[in-house]
């Protein structure tokens, strides 16, 4: 029994992986631009995403779909919403009914007059001709006293207190990364990822970055607002 429950841990640190890790193929986060919807109004999907050798991307998703209530069953959705999702080539687009069309959908999800309607979507990207799965909240404002919230911005990372564009060269050893945005609305989680080193504080403005060994890679910054905005930005460092 005990050799079993050993083998068990062995087997669970093998599988466990930083949260701040580039290096194996994920999605990262999905951006709708603009972030929020009125009735009648379009908005572009994209996914950000990396591959194996933890070099990020940002992608069109392959299928995307309406997902299924916490339960697993389908959305009581009415036909209305059927003409929610759109596709031109290879770019996907949610578009928002017109204000009787939101009313019929929000009277069939059991909404209040006036509260938003929020459509949850599953997206199938392909990464690495491997399949990824990953699930967008789209808002659609009823109330004109609501304003829409923006996408993030990101202004400037800083390395060290210098400020980075695209690419920068480091000693192995311990750094500092900062992050300036635009949050657009509300309060932003902070995401930093590397395939570079070891992170700390990687759900912060500042991150700390520790380098053992020379090496190459991405450091990326991921900001959310709670309002469903998303922005992204990221440079190439090499390490000697």
């Amino acid at each position: 029994m005990r050799r079993l429950l050993l083998i068990l841990l062995a087997a669970g640190c093998a599988d466990f992986r930083d949260p701040g890790d580039l290096k194996y193929a994920q999605v990262l986060a999905v951006r709708l631009t603009p972030a929020q919807l009125r009735a009648g109004q379009r908005a572009r999907l994209e996914v950000l995403a990396t591959d194996n050798a933890g070099m990020p991307f940002e992608a069109n998703p392959k299928e995307v779909a309406f997902a299924p209530d916490h339960t697993g069953k389908p959305l009581p959705l009415p036909p209305e919403a059927n003409a929610f999702i759109e596709r031109e080539g290879e770019m996907w687009y949610v578009r928002a009914p017109d204000e009787a069309q939101l009313d019929v959908i929000a009277a069939a999800l059991g909404l209040m007059p006036g509260a938003a309607l929020r459509v949850p979507l599953r997206l199938t990207v392909a990464v690495d001709a491997v399949d990824k799965r990953a699930d967008k909240v789209v808002t659609v404002l009823r109330s004109p006293d609501v304003q829409p919230a923006g996408n993030p911005t990101i202004k400037e990372i800083t390395l060290d207190g210098e400020p980075v564009d695209k690419q920068a060269q480091v000693t192995v050893g311990e750094h500092r990364l900062a992050v300036t945005a635009d949050e657009a609305s509300g309060t932003s989680p902070y995401a930093w990822y590397t395939g570079l080193g070891e992170l700390k504080h990687y759900r912060m403005t500042g991150a700390t970055l520790t380098i053992k060994e020379p090496a190459t890679g991405v450091i990326l910054i991921v900001v959310r607002n709670d309002r469903g905005g998303v922005g992204w930005r990221w440079f190439q460092a090499e390490a000697r």
